[in-house]
């Protein structure tokens, strides 16, 4: 009976000093290593199994964390990180270790060399625990493309670095790399230190959903998506809520327009109240065109008036009928636009204007912090 006591006060003690980062999954049951102290260097080259002192979630299909010990910076070892899925959305493939904190120091500095290989989108973070165990977070670094319809990077080692403030009450923190796009990237050669130069920002409540509007693989509802509406039916128009073409998971949604132009109002819209006090949006989509004249993604911000401004985000071909249709598998699609003052609403188009097929998967829209 003591044994079974002590056993399941290990495991609660496991669950609960876990970092937020891995909230969507669970992890086998172990003793988590003792917090690192500062300052803090690891070159990854020590361990059994994996990098001492390092914790990942459990795995997932499309999801890799391994201790990589023919592949390092200076040394010979690294973490790798590699996820299949282009959908900007969980899981991801992340990896931690939690360090000391003196409770003294206003910020927090960390230095790493990574590798990566098509990586759109990674991220080095820092997360902070509260004495209730709450955490939150500030993005050190990122690792990937800047701009909209950017190749998705490759490069040998670099160095990244990034400091952030430190949230009153800290108790304890953790570093964290994070790789959201699909791609694989190497880490090695970490170092955190105490700094009193460092950004002022806002702390993340959760690493993966802060600041998230919506995340939609347009995959549950009865006979169209959860909160989704079609525009008029037309003769020539199908509104398709597709459940055999999709990037991930098990549907999408599509356009088919069979002869001739449309308008915009043949679409899909959804549309989300606007209640951030941010004025910035980052929105991705994916997109996959089938012997197509034109679509496109529209933007319509309305204030409490009614009043609208409406912004072209993504378009593909062009709604004239003497030039060549185009067909293509997935792209992504991603860029930032800015949120009028005053606006109360947001509402999303998928549009299509000219013949054939569109489809549309993976929506993502959230306010960068």
């Amino acid at each position: 009976m003591r044994c079974v006591s002590l056993a399941l006060v290990c495991t609660i003690l496991v669950i609960l000093s876990l970092p937020i980062a891995c909230a969507w999954d669970t992890v086998s049951v172990s003793l988590l290593p003792a917090p690192a102290d500062m300052p803090f260097y690891d070159s990854l080259e020590e361990g059994a199994g994996f990098a001492a002192g390092w914790r990942s979630p459990s795995s997932h299909p499309g999801i890799l964390c391994a201790w990589e010990q023919s592949m390092g910076s200076e040394g010979h070892s690294s973490i790798r990180l590699g996820k299949t899925s282009y959908l900007l959305t969980p899981p991801f493939a992340t990896c931690w270790r939690t360090l000391k904190y003196d409770g003294k120091s206003p910020g927090i500095k960390v230095t790493m060399k990574v590798r990566a290989i098509d990586v759109s989108k990674a991220s080095i973070d820092v997360q902070f625990c509260d004495a209730d165990d709450n955490w939150t977070a500030r993005r050190a670094a990122h690792v990937g493309i800047k701009i909209s319809g950017e190749t998705p990077i490759i490069h040998h080692w670099q160095d990244y670095s990034g400091a952030v403030e430190v949230p009153p009450g800290t108790r304890k923190i953790a570093v964290a790399v994070t790789l959201v796009s699909a791609g694989t990237i190497w880490f090695d050669e970490v170092r955190v230190e105490c700094t009193d130069d460092f950004p002022k920002g806002e702390f993340l409540a959760n690493v993966e959903t802060a600041g998230l509007l919506v995340e939609d693989g347009f995959e549950s509802g009865i006979e169209a998506p959860d909160q989704w509406t079609h525009g008029p039916q037309l003769d020539g128009i199908k509104y398709i809520w597709d459940k055999e073409t999709f990037v991930d998971g098990s549907a999408s949604l599509a356009l088919e327009k069979k002869k001739g132009q449309t308008g915009p109002e043949v679409c899909w819209r959804r549309t989300f109240e606007h209640k951030d006090s941010a004025d910035i949006l980052d929105i991705s989509i994916h997109m996959k065109a089938e012997k197509l004249l034109a679509a496109a993604v529209d933007i319509v911000f309305r204030d409490e008036e009614g009043a609208e401004i409406r912004q072209n985000l993504f378009a593909i071909g062009k709604p004239k009928v003497n030039i060549k249709p185009i067909s293509h598998e997935w792209k992504t699609f991603a860029t930032q636009v800015r949120v009028p003052d005053g606006t109360a609403t947001i509402t999303i188009e998928l549009q299509i204007l000219g013949r054939g097929r569109v489809y549309f998967d993976g929506l993502s829209m959230r306010y960068p912090r």
